[in-house]
């Protein structure tokens, strides 16, 4: 199960700060800047029964308000640490497992 998120977000980074306005979003050699104010949404889906032994694995989609959608999974960043350093932006949250349905680029 890890192997499919890896290879779902090899090569991809992603870089938030909570106090800064904007946050870079790519690979390591092609990172593209965008801003916060300009997120219309995050979609994500996981589990979050605490007895299940996948709860910590989710997959996002962070859609731009130019449509734009900014797919990742939990390995590069926690729900938790996510919702911190983007907050006030409406959540879509589906509550079942995850399997990543995209690849690196």
């Amino acid at each position: 199960m890890l192997s499919r998120y890896y290879i779902a977000d090899k090569n991809t980074v992603i870089t938030l700060s909570k106090g800064l306005p904007d946050f870079y979003f790519g690979t390591e050699d092609h990172l593209v800047q965008y801003y916060k104010r300009d997120i219309s949404k995050i979609e994500i889906k996981r589990r979050t029964s605490l007895r299940s032994p996948i709860r910590d694995f989710a997959v996002y989609k962070i859609c731009m308000a130019d449509g734009t959608a900014l797919p990742f999974t939990s390995i590069l960043i926690s729900p938790d640490q996510l919702f911190e350093k983007i907050p006030g932006v409406p959540i879509s949250e589906v509550l079942r497992f995850a399997w990543p349905a995209f690849k690196a680029s």
